[in-house]
C-alpha cells in the first residue's frame, strides 16, 4: 500500500502547486496582458491563463540562459533563452524558446504587460532562402 499512498500525495502536492502557480501568474499578469505564442496566436490574459492551468507538463529540466534585464524607470524589458524538457501525455519533448517581456511597474507592483516566445530551429532559414 505504500505505492498507492506515494501516488495519492504526488497528486496533492502536484495539485498544490499548480494553484499555486496559478495565484502567481494571476498577481504578476497585468490586466491588459497579451502574449504572442510560438505559432503567432495572439492571446490575451484570460486565453494565456486559461492555457497555463489546463495544459500541464510534467517539467523534467528548465534551464534559463542569457538573460538581459533593462529597466527605464516604471518598465522593464527582459529576454532570454529556455531551454526545457518536459513530458506530456506520456511523450517527451525537448525544445528552446527565445523570449521577451515587457513588465510595467504601477503601485509599487511589476507586471508584465506583453511577451513573446520563439523557437529555437538552427536550420530556420533553410526554407527561407531567397536566391
Amino acid at each position: 500500500m505504500v505505492g498507492p499512498i506515494r501516488l495519492r500525495q504526488w497528486r496533492r502536492t502536484r495539485w498544490r502547486l499548480t494553484c499555486l502557480i496559478g495565484q502567481v501568474l494571476d498577481a504578476i499578469v497585468a490586466p491588459n496582458f497579451t502574449f504572442i505564442e510560438p505559432d503567432g496566436t495572439v492571446k490575451n490574459r484570460d486565453e494565456y491563463l486559461a492555457d497555463r492551468s489546463s495544459d500541464i507538463a510534467d517539467i523534467e529540466s528548465f534551464e534559463l540562459a542569457d538573460l538581459k534585464v533593462s529597466v527605464f524607470e516604471n518598465c522593464a524589458l527582459t529576454s532570454g533563452l529556455s531551454k526545457i524538457t518536459e513530458r506530456r501525455q506520456g511523450k517527451r519533448y525537448r525544445f528552446s524558446l527565445r523570449w521577451k517581456e515587457l513588465w510595467l511597474k504601477d503601485n509599487r507592483q511589476w507586471q508584465v504587460v506583453a511577451s513573446q516566445a520563439t523557437p529555437v530551429n538552427p536550420a530556420w532559414d533553410a526554407g527561407f532562402v531567397i536566391k
